[in-house]
């Protein structure tokens, strides 16, 4: 999996971070409650990196209403419509 400062935008893998959650220093001074819980901390600057799965949310979401669409196209050129 990969990781992303959210101050500097590196990115890294699992392995090179090595301040993880929960040990992050100072954790619940630097997240507002309710807010994303932080997969660690950048080895680069020391932000907090969250794992980079979370910006792929939304290609995914418009992927699917893609697919859905592109289904419902087949089905009705199918019938002849």
């Amino acid at each position: 999996m990969r990781h992303e400062c959210d101050n500097c935008g590196e990115s890294w893998r699992n392995d090179d971070i090595k301040v993880r959650f929960p040990d992050i220093p100072d954790l619940t001074t630097r997240v507002e409650p309710g807010g994303t819980v932080p997969s660690g901390q950048c080895p680069e600057c020391g932000a907090l990196v969250y794992p980079v799965i979370l910006a792929v949310l939304p290609m995914l979401e418009q992927y699917a209403k893609d697919l859905d669409q592109f289904e419902k196209q087949q089905e009705l050129e199918r019938r002849g419509l």
